[in-house]
Formats: structure tokens, sequence, C-alpha cells
């Protein structure tokens, strides 16, 4: 068994299903906490966030923690005290609380003890700004450089968080221009209610809907520059990509096989930016770097929690 444990705090993420399959020799991914019904939910996260024990709801993982020499959490504000009430029973191995979501949209550095935990992310502004330890994103799926039919030009999936409006305008320019097009946005507080919206899919549809696309869109949302999952699909299953994230360089995605979105590319009718990406989707694709892909492994994000 992996002396690294990782907690998960969504039960019904079955992301937390494949790094299990693909890469159990190397970390235990477990349950956070046992299933429990609404009112216990709402009590748990009460107490969290006033950073009382949570450890009554604990998985049964909490009996084995003198296995593990390293323990991942990743940040949520379910899990804020769980640092110091694994110190409290005893722990005294390494204890990594690592930001995979921006810290706009988790729980605040403030709110936890540094004397309990390391506290990483994977974005490089969060890092500076909140004196966070860095390191990369990571992908938890074998690369399959896909050569199969693809049945849409561009896909789009994620919470509306307010980029609805610009995901739009993305999607009309692109049909004006005879591109096809699959954008599943998701309603959340920041939606309005005249918009169209899509229903969640469990990653393992994702997948499969990526597969099938020529070209993957990102849209950063507020207050994140790391690299999402979309960049993640985009190198491992060789797609092209129409992203926003001006971090992007030629070191991490070939320049043929990425579209920057600039801020003025909104204010183009629909003709011209239709083009833009038409003339995008058709272009031949170089072929995306092995040594970028492995970068983002799951294997290798892990061993660079060891590199000082």
């Amino acid at each position: 068994m992996s002396n690294v444990l990782m907690l998960w705090p969504d039960i019904t993420e079955d992301i937390r299903s494949l790094i299990k399959k693909n890469y159990s020799d190397c970390v235990d991914v477990r349950n956070l906490y046992k299933k429990t019904n609404k009112f216990r939910r709402v009590i748990r996260r009460i107490r969290s966030e006033l950073h009382l024990s949570t450890a009554q709801y604990f998985d049964d993982w909490i009996d084995d923690i003198g296995k593990y020499s390293k323990i991942i959490i990743h940040a949520n504000p379910i899990n804020q005290s769980v640092p110091a009430v694994l110190r409290k029973k005893g722990y005294d191995q390494r204890i990594i609380y690592w930001y995979w979501n921006p810290v706009c949209n988790c729980v605040s550095p403030k709110k936890i003890d540094r004397n309990n935990c390391e506290l990483w992310s994977f974005s490089k502004d969060d890092c500076e700004q909140y004196n966070l330890r860095y390191n990369s994103t990571y992908y938890f799926m074998k690369p399959d450089f896909c050569t199969g039919d693809t049945d849409r030009d561009l896909f789009f999936i994620g919470a509306d968080k307010g980029r609805y409006q610009h995901l739009m305008k993305l999607k009309s320019a692109a049909e004006a221009a005879g591109l096809t097009t699959d954008f599943r946005i998701i309603k959340d507080k920041t939606s309005s209610e005249e918009g169209i919206y899509a229903e969640r899919l469990n990653y393992t549809q994702v997948v499969e809907l990526v597969k099938k696309t020529k070209a993957v869109v990102e849209l950063l949302q507020k207050g994140q520059n790391g690299f999402s999952l979309r960049v993640m699909e985009g190198l491992f299953f060789g797609k092209k990509l129409i992203s926003d994230n001006m971090a992007l360089t030629e070191d991490d995605y070939p320049k043929d096989a990425l579209f920057s979105i600039e801020p003025s590319d909104y204010e183009k009718d629909d003709q011209q930016l239709g083009r833009e990406l038409k003339d995008f989707v058709s272009r031949k694709q170089i072929p995306i770097k092995r040594q970028i892909v492995d970068y983002y492994d799951f294997r290798n994000w892990l061993s660079r929690f060891d590199e000082g």
C-alpha cells in the first residue's frame, strides 16, 4: 500500500475514483467524511468554519493514519479544521493542504494554522499573494492522443461563474462561420434566469465528449491564473485549445494548437471572429510534446512535493 494518503472532500466526485484506478500504487485515495444526511452536513460545515473538531464525521481512514508519511487534503471550507485535529490525534508526519482552486473561491489561507500543515497551490499569483508553496495542477488520466472521428468543432463545459456572455459570444461567432459547437454552461449563483443551461455530467462523460471534439474552450473564472482541467484535457487527448489564459506559452502548448483570446476579441463582429476561429480549427496541428504531458502526470505532480 502507498504511504501517501489523499483525502477527498466530495464522495460523489468520480475524479477520486479515476485517481484511485490509475495511481493506486503511489497514493491511497479515501473519502474524508462518512456519508451522512443534509442536516449533519450543515452542522459539520459550521463546526469546520468555527475551527471545531469534525472528527466524529471522519471515515475509517482515521484508524490507519500511522501508515502514512504524507497526507494531502484538498482545500475546502468543510475541512479547514482537519489539519489541527490530526495534530491533536498525534499525527506527526507531513500534512499538505492543497489549493486546486483559486483562493478567492475556496477558503482563505489566513484561516489555516501553518503550524499544522504546509500550504500549496496551483496558482502562482495566489502563492505570491498568500505566501503559499507552488506546485502545478495535475492530471489523473493516461495520455490518449485521439485519432478517431470528431463530431463537434468547439466544446465547453463548466459552471457559469460570470462567463456566460463571453461564452455566448464565442458560440455565436463560431456558428456564424459554420463551426459546430457544444457549450454546456451549468447554472450557478452568477447566472441570470434568461440563460440556457445544461445539467452536470460526471467526469467520465466529460472525457468522452472531449475525445470527440476538435478544440476545447477554456475561459478562466475570476481570480484564476493556473491551468484548468480543460488545458489538461487538451494536452492529454491531443486537442486544440481556445483559451484566454495569458500564462500559456509555447512551452506549455504548441503554437498552432492554441488560440489565445484577447479582451478585444469580444468586440469583434461575429463574422470576423468566426473566420479566425474557423481558420484555427482547420489548421494542421503540430503534435503535442510528450514531455509537456508527462510534467502534469499525477505521479510526477506527487513527486514535486518532495523537491524542496
